[in-house]
């Protein structure tokens, strides 16, 4: 019989199941004459719903593709969505002069605040659909991953910027003649170590920081998510039920049907699940039946 590397054995009571598990350890020894198994009887740890049946044909060579594929797009993303979205506005940002009183208008800031929510929102929809079509067989571990590739891409995507708009900056204020600290100008600076420690540049680097994350990061976007994936959508159900005499019953109870909320995008209230259930997945070394 040719099937996966897993199996599912659904026992009549829990004391039935943990007594299976028990005489089980060690591997159950089976072959076919000329090849022998070992399987392996293990509790299972992921419910029903969270199984994902249809990745379970996928081999794990498949899916570690399928991941180094998906890394590769989101370094491009990220890469792609810092020069064509923040280049631009650091360039513009850069051509004041900010000498006497001349600064940019105020939709500067909020240009850069619609900088940083479509970046993440764009990030978060690239992370989601690569996690998805990686293969995983349980949901746990496709949030688990995508968390970690959505994070880091975030991490990164911040550095990046922080960089960009660093290196604008000091070649902004070498060309106005900026001094620090002790007096010498910031264009005389030979280390590295001594320009990023400069007032001038920490200044600079430290409002960028905290626009992104105030209100851009921490405010914004979780301001809108209720109102434009809850409230807009029932929104629209309602007036599609009122305008049309055809969506009635099922029709009319899907039109009203709220989405299911994105809870890997909050990292931080499903971290203690990241801890609880570390050791799940991995590669499959030999058969399992999960009880």
């Amino acid at each position: 019989m040719i099937s996966t590397t897993s199996a599912f054995a659904v026992f009549p009571t829990k004391g039935a199941c943990a007594k299976a598990v028990q005489k089980a350890q060690g591997g159950v020894e089976f072959g076919d004459g000329q090849e022998k198994f070992s399987l392996d009887l293990q509790h299972a740890t992921h419910e029903p719903q969270s199984t994902l049946w249809e990745h379970f044909a996928i081999p794990e060579a498949e899916v570690n593709n399928r991941l180094r594929k998906g890394w590769v797009i989101m370094g491009v993303s990220v890469l792609l969505w810092t020069v064509i979205l923040y280049l631009p506005y650091a360039r513009y940002m850069g051509s004041f002069s900010y000498a006497n009183g001349d600064e940019p208008p105020e939709v500067g800031e909020l240009i850069f605040v619609l900088l940083v929510v479509l970046a993440q929102v764009g990030l978060f929809v690239v992370a989601s659909n690569v996690a998805e079509s990686a293969g995983f067989r349980y949901e746990d571990d496709q949030q688990r991953f995508y968390i970690i590739m959505y994070n880091t891409a975030l991490i990164v995507n911040l550095a990046m910027d922080l960089a960009l708009t660093a290196t604008l900056s000091y070649n902004q204020m070498a060309g106005r003649g900026v001094h620090v600290a002790d007096g010498r100008l910031l264009a005389d600076l030979t280390s590295l170590q001594e320009v990023f420690e400069s007032y001038p540049m920490q200044k600079s680097m430290g409002k960028l920081l905290l626009k992104y994350c105030w209100p851009a990061t921490f405010f914004v976007p979780f301001f809108l998510e209720p109102i434009g994936i809850c409230w807009l959508p029932y929104h629209i159900g309602t007036k599609l039920i009122g305008s049309d005499k055809r969506m009635t019953d099922v029709r009319a109870e899907k039109a009203l049907e709220l989405p299911i909320m994105e809870q890997g995008r909050y990292a931080d209230g499903t971290m203690a699940d990241l801890q609880c259930n570390s050791g799940l997945g991995g590669s499959f070394h030999r058969p399992r039946l999960h009880a």
